[in-house]
């Protein structure tokens, strides 16, 4: 029944709709990418952003306890 609707149809309709599912397949493709690719970035940087972070908050400790003195 499919078959026999796609033969019927009008072959340039047929061209625009094959182009929005290699359009639709290929912008899955490059989501897909761009997770991984986010997913591998924050896996690398997320230690160097915590230990910025607890670098500044113990300096922050730090200072506060020199002035204290």
């Amino acid at each position: 029944m499919l078959l026999h609707f796609v033969e019927r149809f009008p072959s340039g309709l047929m061209r625009n709709f094959k182009r929005l599912i290699t359009l639709l397949y290929w912008e899955l493709e490059f989501h897909t990418l761009a997770a991984y690719v986010f997913s591998f970035g924050f896996s690398i940087f997320s230690p160097l952003i915590d230990v910025l972070f607890f670098k500044e908050h113990f300096l922050l400790h730090a200072s506060i306890a020199a002035m204290r003195l």
